[in-house]
């Protein structure tokens, strides 16, 4: 095998789930992940039908700085996203 071949693996060997339920009510900024635009700020999203300022985020989970995430109810049309940003958030 050369430097350039490729070498087919399955996604589960090199990723983990590092998420965590904001259990605590953390007064984080929520985030949804769209296919369009990765990562964006859920008032910007979800501006159509309302911001969703009153959703229970504990159910949501924390995404740290650096990390891929991705909404589980939209992945079959791309919903994946990396967060760059420099303090954590809720999506």
């Amino acid at each position: 095998m050369s430097s350039n071949d490729w070498e087919q693996r399955k996604f589960a060997d090199f990723t983990w789930d590092a998420g965590k339920r904001n259990k605590e009510d953390l007064d984080l900024e929520p985030y949804a992940i769209t296919n369009e635009h990765g990562f964006i700020r859920q008032r910007d999203a979800h501006d159509d039908f309302g911001y969703m300022k009153d959703t229970d985020r504990k159910a949501y989970n924390i995404v740290q700085p650096n990390s891929f995430a991705y909404n589980p109810a939209r992945i079959n049309v791309g919903s994946i996203g990396y967060y760059k940003g420099c303090g954590k958030c809720d999506s």
